[in-house]
């Protein structure tokens, strides 16, 4: 008994000491950027500033409601804000976003979680520990050496991805399963057993399951590519997984997992197309104009030209100063620019090319960068991108397409080849090597001096780029000493100290890099380092509202009553097709009766009408809506209340008049709104809400029908007397896909453990 608690205290011993780097980087990591995101010093700005409302609704919801929110009903009239966290921004359904729902519930039991700083801890904490963890994984599975296997993590926590969180996390936040999926390929591309290959397959089940928006911009290509080199270049893992197959295929037990894997493939791919299925035709993305029931995508058809100014950041990796990318590059947006991860590892790209050319992983990961970053991006007129952006309605909402794929791992598999560089010459005994290096080396040497020649030629003294690239050029040469010197001493203390000295020096590098980042300022507001998007003051909580689902009360972080997912200055961006063809065509803004146009904003919600009947109108005519026929039908009538169910209007022996009902609200969430009413006579009731096919309405606890009136709202009938409405909203067929999706990977694992008994279908 004792000699196993020795062992297992052994093992959490030597857990502790291999772990022990990545929880220093973290800590300093927090003392050198996040802890300026906690007191407001950087903020979040850009796309950012839009998802960060979205993550305070669906926290505020877990917070108060015990529920995520799968409708908002606080902007554009509501629409399925599930979509959103699920298939858009984020996947708050994925392993990640689920641990940390379940701790930030944890905490609330104990605390009284300020949501803000919670979502702050998210993407800063929660997320780079993750990440950094997953990094480290993989580079254990390519790297010897045990002082540069953490050379990976190092440089993602120091480098631009930390510039990048503060106005996209969202893309890093979409990196871990992608990354784990990755982890997965090499384990089993290096050992190629049924372990390692439900391990990957499960890998590949939930990579599919969190596959939203931004994942598709961010990672679907790299890892694809990344899988196919991998296979090309050792075409033995296809007969391997064959042949583990074939094994597992004569038993009876093999082929119930055989054909499990099939069907959860088919169930996971299900599960990440309901969200756009069930939205599909439904749910756009507006960019101005007139919408029009022609538009069968989840997003507003629009031609989005290729930004080419934008592309030719994705190749200056290493140079973080402003004054090269102003006066060289001519960047126009520097949302992405400084995309910086060190002058050392230039040379070790440099160096990499000449070392590793036999190295099938190196040059897999090399070859899948150039592809995204570069091939793709820099062919005659981007053919590859005007070719998905003119043939996917998907692809034409995503404006930035060819400035997102660095964003994802591309850049970390650059990353990775340099630490494989890295470790290959500091194993360098065979003397024809080290001499072929060492030319290699003399030839970068030589390259910099002409090139600081030739800068020192053509730009005048005194002048901000030749101090720049001067500057650069030293460091190069600084370093590429260095690494000669890590080259030639034989001595394995004395190589140690070199390599521990290369990460000294870099990470001072990417520090002073850092600094170049965030002292840029805002003119109108010199206090905050990293803005905030712009908004308009004029946004507000409407005055009659019981829920303020969105209400920080930090002026630094969002306007004193910012609400809304989308509320912010300029057009709405998002919403129900049926509400945005009535908002922009003049006639149909005449029924969006709680909506301010010139401000842009919902004047009261939840908001209720109250009639005796209604007009009828096809709900055809909505396609038809801007022509004056039908403009004036709907300018004549009042009220303006419309049914589009001809036998439920002559049903009612009633003309169409307002009732003047009083009511009070018992209930209002996210998804569930409830009022009590009494009323002399029977009538409708119109909730000023966009209507939706996971919408149920209850009158005195009887289900009762959901009509759409105004071609938008929903509207329920109600009885004389006193009247308990309730409307509740449960998408419940993509929550039981996600239940069941998660549910058969444990039955799986249970399965594989118990029944399949690995270890007879392996493969040395």
């Amino acid at each position: 008994m004792l000699k196993i608690k020795q062992k297992h205290i052994t093992i959490i011993k030597q857990i502790i000491l291999e772990y022990l780097p990545l929880l220093l980087m973290l800590m300093m990591y927090y003392l050198i950027i996040a802890r300026h995101y906690f007191s407001g010093q950087y903020l979040p700005s850009g796309d950012t500033y839009k998802h960060w409302a979205l993550n305070f609704i669906a926290f505020y919801s877990l917070h108060n409601f015990n529920e995520l929110p799968w409708w908002d009903p606080t902007t554009l009239n509501g629409y399925p804000i599930y979509y959103q966290l699920i298939s858009g921004w984020a996947c708050f359904l994925n392993p990640v976003y689920l641990f940390s729902i379940f701790l930030f519930k944890i905490l609330n039991l104990f605390f009284d979680v300020n949501i803000n700083q919670y979502i702050f801890f998210h993407i800063t904490m929660i997320v780079n520990s993750i990440l950094l963890i997953l990094i480290y994984l993989c580079s254990k599975e390519m790297i010897r050496n045990k002082i540069i296997v953490y050379f990976p993590a190092f440089l993602f926590i120091f480098s631009y991805f930390q510039l990048l969180n503060m106005h996209d996390y969202y893309c890093i936040d979409n990196m871990i399963m992608p990354l784990f999926y990755l982890y997965t390929l090499i384990k089993y591309s290096k050992n190629r057993n049924i372990t390692n290959l439900l391990c990957l397959f499960i890998a590949l089940l939930l990579l599919i399951s969190s596959f939203n928006m931004v994942v598709a911009t961010t990672s679907w290509y790299w890892t694809t590519i990344v899988s196919i080199l991998i296979v090309i270049f050792n075409k033995k893992i296809l007969i391997d997984t064959i042949f583990i197959i074939r094994n597992l295929s004569k038993t009876k037990n093999g082929c119930i997992g055989i054909a499990s894997a099939f069907i959860m493939f088919l169930l996971s791919l299900i599960t990440t197309y309901s969200a756009v299925y069930f939205n599909k035709g439904n749910y756009i993305r507006y960019r101005g104009g007139i919408v029009t029931n022609n538009i069968e995508s989840p997003f507003a058809n629009s031609s989005i030209p290729i930004e080419y100014n934008e592309i030719w950041s994705q190749l200056f990796n290493w140079i973080p100063f402003s004054d090269v990318r102003d006066n060289i590059i001519q960047y126009s947006w520097h949302g992405h620019d400084y995309r910086y991860i060190g002058i050392f590892t230039l040379i070790l790209t440099f160096l990499g090319i000449f070392v590793c050319i036999r190295n099938r992983l190196a040059m897999t990961l090399l070859f899948t960068y150039v592809i995204c970053n570069i091939f793709l991006l820099y062919t005659e007129r981007n053919l590859f991108y005007q070719y998905f952006i003119d043939s996917f309605a998907v692809i034409k909402n995503i404006r930035n397409m060819s400035t997102l794929y660095a964003r994802g791992g591309a850049s970390i598999l650059l990353i990775f080849f340099m630490a494989i560089v890295f470790d290959k010459i500091s194993r360098i005994k065979r003397i024809k090597e080290i001499k072929y290096i060492r030319f290699s080396n003399f030839i970068l040497n030589c390259l910099i001096v002409a090139g600081s020649f030739i800068i020192f030629q053509v730009f005048n003294e005194g002048s901000k780029v030749r101090h720049s690239f001067m500057h650069i050029g030293f460091y190069l040469i600084f370093f590429s000493i260095l690494t000669k010197a890590l080259i030639t001493h034989k001595n394995k203390k004395t190589k140690q100290k070199i390599i521990l000295l290369l990460f000294l020096l870099t990470f001072i590098d990417l520090t002073i890099s850092t600094s170049y980042q965030v002292k840029r300022v805002d003119q109108s507001n010199r206090n905050i380092s990293y803005v905030l998007y712009d908004y308009n003051a004029a946004i507000a909580i409407p005055d009659d509202t019981k829920l303020k689902p969105v209400n920080p009360g930090d002026a630094l972080m969002f306007p004193e009553r910012y609400v809304g997912s989308f509320h912010h200055s300029g057009i709405p961006d998002i919403g129900k097709k049926d509400w945005l063809i009535l908002l922009t065509n003049s006639c149909g803004q005449q029924l969006l009766q709680n909506w301010d146009i010139k401000r842009n904003q919902m004047i009261s919600y939840p908001a209720f009408k109250f009639f005796t009947n209604g007009y009828y109108k096809s709900f055809n005519d909505l396609d038809n809506i801007n022509y004056i026929s039908v403009c004036n039908s709907i300018t004549n009538s009042y009220p303006k209340f419309f049914l589009h169910d001809q036998n439920l209007v002559s049903s009612i022996n009633k003309a169409p008049r307002p009732l003047d009902i009083k009511y009070r609200i018992n209930n209002f969430t996210f998804t569930e709104v409830e009022i009590e009413l009494d009323s002399v006579e029977d009538g409708f009731v119109m909730f000023l809400d966009n209507n939706d096919r996971f919408w149920n309405a209850y009158v005195n606890e009887k289900e009762t029908e959901i009509y759409t009136a105004n071609y938008t709202y929903k509207a329920v009938k109600f009885f004389s007397g006193k009247n308990i409405i309730r409307w509740k909203y449960d998408p419940y067929i993509v929550k039981y896909l996600f239940l069941l999706h998660y549910l058969a990977i444990i039955l799986m694992i249970i399965f594989f453990k118990y029944k399949l008994k690995p270890n007879r279908a392996h493969i040395a």
